[in-house]
C-alpha cells in the first residue's frame, strides 16, 4: 500500500477543509467517518462515508491494484 493512505481525508478528497472549518481538519487524529458517527450526521444514515474513496482506501480490502488506486487518485488530482 502506498503512502496515500496516510493522507488526511481533505487531501484525498481535495476539499478545502480549512476554509469550511471542517471537523476532520480540526481533529486530524480521528477518521472523518468516526466524526460523522459521533455526531449522528445524516451521512451516517445514507452510507455516504462507506462509499467514499477515503473510507474505501483506508479500510476496505479491495481488488484494485496499486496502479488502479493511483489512477483514481491521479484522476482526482492527487499525486501519489
Amino acid at each position: 500500500m502506498s503512502s496515500f493512505v496516510k493522507l488526511p481525508c481533505w487531501e484525498i478528497s481535495r476539499c478545502n477543509a480549512k476554509r469550511f472549518n471542517c471537523e476532520a481538519f480540526q481533529n486530524p487524529d480521528i477518521p472523518c467517518w468516526e466524526l460523522v458517527k459521533m455526531k449522528n450526521d445524516y451521512r451516517k444514515f445514507n452510507h455516504i462515508c462507506t462509499e467514499c474513496i477515503v473510507y474505501i482506501l483506508k479500510n476496505c480490502p479491495c481488488d484494485l491494484s496499486q496502479k488502479e488506486m493511483n489512477s483514481i487518485l491521479s484522476y482526482r488530482g492527487i499525486s501519489t
